[in-house]
């Protein structure tokens, strides 16, 4: 199941953005587009949004190094939406 799809009663429901804002593989607009949109969707199904920097590079950086994404995670630094 998913955070906007029904099936997770009683559990904490969250959606985290983990990226890395100098990547210039990302699109910054696209990016806070998707996050905003997402943010309006979960308003109503009640979960919560997060954005969450990491100075990883590219993908393929965070995937040879998952642990980075949960020392990203333990210290997170919320980013406010253009």
């Amino acid at each position: 199941k998913t955070a906007l799809a029904p099936g997770l009663g009683g559990v904490a429901k969250e959606i985290i953005f983990l990226f890395n804002p100098a990547d210039p593989y990302i699109s910054q607009g696209d990016l806070q587009d998707t996050i905003i949109a997402t943010r309006a969707n979960c308003a109503r199904s009640g979960c919560e949004v997060r954005s969450v920097l990491t100075n990883q590079k590219h993908v393929h950086t965070i995937m040879r190094e998952p642990r980075a994404i949960f020392r990203a995670l333990e210290d997170p630094v919320d980013v406010p939406v253009a």
